[in-house]
């Protein structure tokens, strides 16, 4: 495709959101008495309203980026939870492998978060839908799209947690190796929301402690490094 193609491209996309964005869509507003002035009471307010589709286009990349980063995420678990791919660590990190699951529920609890990361992922906004008698020809179903961003990222936060408490107990089972106070801070604080796991355990409490604690930031806080060599101090 020529740089002439890739412009006139560009171009046309350009036009078709600002289209969007500033197309008159004709939506009476009723004033109910007593939000105005009196004699504006009741009065049927005409009023142009923008297509939504343009600010969906905007939150799709965050659901990519969400289901992608969740993906990533979750093969990181595959990896600690495997013996034949974690360089000498038991299986499922659990302390008795064969007698205990260990995380293989957890690990296999952000397998099937992941995968429903990626079905939400799916587009929302393929078709549309006339309604109210065709007066409204265009239902761009933007709104949908974009909600589903609020159930991923709770997806992709149980995901991450699950990762932070494999990780930790990853690295206990290397002692008497240690890691560096930056990292043994950071572990501190998962444990804080969750033990160690010493025998199996519902996993649940942990998943959502974990969760929150992302969310709170709380597990990032003071531990920001501006390189990886600041990890090792």
């Amino acid at each position: 495709m020529t740089s002439e193609s890739l412009a006139a491209m560009g171009r046309v996309d350009f036009l078709v959101n600002m289209a969007a964005i500033t197309r008159a869509v004709d939506v009476p507003v009723i004033v109910d008495e007593g939000c105005w002035s009196p004699q504006d009471a009741s009065e049927v307010v005409r009023r142009n309203s923008a297509d939504v589709i343009s600010i969906y286009f905007t939150k799709a990349g965050g659901l990519y980026r969400s289901m992608e980063i969740g993906a990533i995420a979750q093969r990181r678990i595959a990896l600690l939870v495997d013996p034949a791919l974690s360089f000498g660590l038991p299986a499922f990190l659990a302390p008795s492998p064969g007698l205990q699951s260990g995380l293989m529920i957890a690990e296999v609890t952000s397998a099937a978060l992941m995968s429903e990361n990626k079905a939400l992922a799916n587009p929302r906004v393929v078709d549309s839908t006339p309604t109210s008698a065709n007066q409204e020809d265009h239902v761009s179903m933007a709104c949908h799209g974009a909600r589903r961003l609020i159930e991923m990222n709770g997806n992709l936060a149980a995901i991450v947690g699950i990762e932070a408490m494999t990780a930790a107990q990853g690295v206990e089972f290397r002692a008497p190796l240690a890691t560096s106070d930056t990292l043994g801070a950071v572990i501190a604080r998962i444990r804080d929301a969750s033990p160690t796991l010493t025998e199996d355990r519902l996993m649940e409490p942990d998943i959502a402690a974990m969760a929150q604690l992302l969310g709170s930031k709380l597990l990032s806080e003071g531990v920001a490094c501006s390189s990886i060599a600041d990890f090792a101090g």
